[in-house]
């Protein structure tokens, strides 16, 4: 059950934490894992913890967000739909994973203030009410088509999946999806 990512560049610190928590869930449940435990598993001290994480959640949550920022890097580099596609269904499948083993308020959350965040963006323009409910119904829809993609049982081909999306989404720029996530970036990053 436990997912075998590709070895990415990151902390080891936050790879080591990430499948100590991993590992804990396949025994137990969220809310009886400690900071002790995940400690203990990952081979770090409590101050080494909370020098990277502020709670247990920020272990998915930051997980999450080192997946996004290596998106960004394969569209900035030039990586074809499919190979980012591939990237995805490589790499991410542990989002329903600890969605399985009770975690699905924490990715739901994320997903949702993800949402939220592109929404408020500076320079995303929506212009009226109804180009945000538009835009919101849009964001909704392609992460929930992301995330049963991502299941086992609904796994198509990159290329056949890409069709899917576009024919739903319509073409979207590559230049406005990288703009998208440098804001995100940024926003979590920002510049001294």
């Amino acid at each position: 059950m436990h997912n075998q990512r590709v070895n990415l560049e990151k902390s080891g610190t936050q790879e080591w934490v990430f499948q100590a928590l991993m590992l804990l869930l396949e025994k137990e449940t969220f809310e009886k894992i400690t900071i002790t435990k995940i400690c203990a598993k990952a081979g770090i001290n409590r101050s080494t913890f909370y020098r990277n994480y502020e709670n247990k959640e920020d272990i998915v949550i930051q997980q999450l967000e080192t997946d996004l920022r290596h998106i960004t890097m394969l569209i900035e580099n030039g990586s074809s739909e499919v190979e980012v596609y591939h990237y995805v269904f490589t790499n991410c499948t542990y989002i329903l994973e600890v969605m399985e083993l009770g975690l699905y308020n924490v990715v739901l959350k994320y997903l949702t203030q993800l949402q939220f965040r592109i929404l408020n963006m500076d320079g995303i323009y929506i212009n009226t009410p109804e180009d945000r409910l538009i835009t919101t119904y849009h964001l909704a829809g392609i992460i929930n088509m992301f995330l049963n993609w991502l299941h086992p049982e609904n796994h198509l081909p990159a290329e056949q999946f890409i069709e899917i999306l576009k024919k739903q989404v319509g073409h979207i720029n590559k230049e406005d999806i990288l703009k998208v996530l440098h804001l995100l970036a940024e926003e979590n990053h920002p510049e001294p």
